[in-house]
């Protein structure tokens, strides 16, 4: 309702404008901190999610170079696994060589 100067019923109710004005004030005035508190519980749970993102990456990466470091103990024993076998085999070739020497 616009006010109009000069007008007994503009006067008359402007104290009661101003009282719920005043009201509404104090009712946004406490609301506010709840806000506040809602919108930080947001950002904690979106930084907590960003961690949790982090965690998995970190995660990932470290079973990663686990398993490449085990593939590679695997190849080291193999390795050893058929040199052993080819220096037994040929252990075994030189022995029947030197049979047919003596022979």
């Amino acid at each position: 309702m616009p006010i109009v100067p000069n007008s007994n019923s503009s006067a008359t109710s402007a104290p009661l404008n101003l009282t719920e004005a005043g009201a509404s004030l104090k009712s946004s005035l406490e609301r506010l901190p709840s806000g506040q508190k809602i919108n930080r519980l947001d950002e904690d749970a979106g930084g907590m999610t960003v961690a949790s993102s982090n965690f998995k990456a970190s995660h990932g990466r470290i079973m990663y170079t686990e398993i490449t470091a085990e593939s590679t103990r695997f190849a080291r024993c193999n390795i050893i696994i058929q040199s052993s076998a080819s220096m037994t085999a040929q252990a075994n070739q030189l022995s029947s060589f030197v049979l047919t020497l003596i022979e």
